[in-house]
């Protein structure tokens, strides 16, 4: 008997245990393409995130066939672009998106993972929706999400070379637009973009040296989108017994790729430390204090759109501008895991980009994260580095 009692006290524990992490959603709507969806079931909020049933309408208004195999506890949302696949408990799902012939899946990782609960079968509707191509915004003022599917979507099939023309920077005419561009912007570190007529130009400077022998090899340049190209280019140091001029230098490349002027650029220039690089302490500048200084301030807003590492010498310290380019949403963030100071003086900067959640809501508005870094600047030369994280397929909305 009181192995039984013990028994249905355990039972009791565990169901108010789980009703107290998950709590039905009051006065919340969901609207798809700006209509509204009845709920067979209302949704619930589990780890602040909005789940909905598996037999829920919207599945069916959104064009998915949706499966749940008891046996394997595994969910499918079918999709018109996409298949999605969950299982019960795992905070990971796979997808398939059926424009890519490799065939191989994405897979990302969640904070909540689906659940069952009253022989009814929930999963996370930002992540639901946007494995299934869509736009899911949040209206604080009226309490609903708003889930879009645009139609005329150009999709491609999967990443591909961009085709680009290069340009030598030595035939243009101090007359020509592009040179007073290329001038103005070559001191700094990065890639910057400019739009004429229906080109887009792209400049990938390696920044101020303090000698010749410094030259940028391009890697690659990847359309990941019909209008997102990503760049990896490399900094080429000059050697230890070569001869080079003693003048300061401005290492650039100019490319152009014909595709309407509408580009969104990103990329990444790598430039490998020295062996004998030491670890250095670094400072993260808060917005506050940039703000509050005149000329800091000036500097960051000219250039933290422009994707790469800038840096400035200012007072008895270096500082760096890592910016991760332009992104479709908010919720990115720039961090520097650490810094090297090599035998020269020059800084290589180890920097990542982090994503949103997966079902994090998110302001649907165009951002461009970085961060501002400091270090003592006594003997201090150049600062380089690298930035990773930002994977160029996972950071893009595919349907947008």
């Amino acid at each position: 008997m009181k192995k039984f009692t013990l028994l249905i006290f355990s039972l009791m524990l565990f169901i108010s245990t789980f009703s107290f992490n998950v709590s039905a959603m009051q006065e919340v709507s969901l609207f798809l393409n700006n209509e509204t969806v009845e709920m067979v079931s209302p949704p619930v909020f589990k780890n602040q995130r909005t789940m909905v049933t598996l037999d829920s309408d919207f599945f069916t208004k959104a064009g998915a066939v949706t499966k749940f195999d008891k046996e394997t506890e595994t969910i499918t949302l079918d999709g018109i672009y996409s298949t999605v696949e969950f299982t019960i408990g795992e905070k990971s799902a796979s997808v398939y998106r059926k424009y890519d012939l490799t065939g191989i899946p994405e897979t990302v990782e969640m904070d909540v993972a689906p659940f069952i609960l009253d022989d009814v079968v929930y999963l996370p509707l930002r992540f639901a929706a946007e494995g299934l191509g869509a736009l899911v915004e949040w209206d604080g003022e009226r309490k609903s999400v708003l889930v879009t599917f645009e139609e005329d979507i150009m999709v491609i099939p999967v990443e591909r070379p961009a085709d680009y023309k290069e340009i030598n920077l030595s035939e243009l005419s101090e007359e020509d637009e592009l040179y007073s561009w290329v001038m103005e912007n070559r001191s700094n570190a990065g890639f910057y973009h400019k739009a004429v007529n229906n080109t887009d130009y792209i400049l990938i400077c390696a920044g101020e040296k303090p000698t010749g022998g410094y030259s940028i090899e391009i890697n690659s340049v990847t359309l990941v989108h019909p209008e997102r190209v990503y760049i990896v280019a490399e900094l080429i140091k000059p050697s230890p017994d070569m001869d080079v001029t003693t003048a300061l230098t401005y290492p650039s490349r100019l490319i152009a790729i014909e595709s309407g002027g509408k580009l969104i650029v990103d990329g990444i220039i790598i430039g490998s430390p020295d062996n004998n690089a030491v670890e250095i302490q670094f400072e993260t500048v808060s917005l506050e204090e940039i703000a509050a200084d005149e000329e800091l301030s000036a500097w960051v807003d000219r250039l933290y759109k422009q994707a790469g590492i800038h840096y400035k010498h200012k007072d008895d310290y270096v500082y760096a501008l890592i910016a991760a380019g332009q992104k479709n949403t908010g919720g990115y963030s720039v961090t520097v895991d650490r810094a090297v100071k090599e035998e020269s003086g020059d800084i290589y900067i180890y920097a990542t980009v982090l994503s949103p959640d997966p079902d994090m809501m998110v302001i649907q508005v165009i951002t461009w994260p970085y961060t501002v870094v400091r270090f003592e600047g006594t003997g201090t030369g150049e600062v380089l580095g690298e930035i990773h994280g930002s994977n160029p397929i996972k950071d893009i909305i595919d349907f947008e």
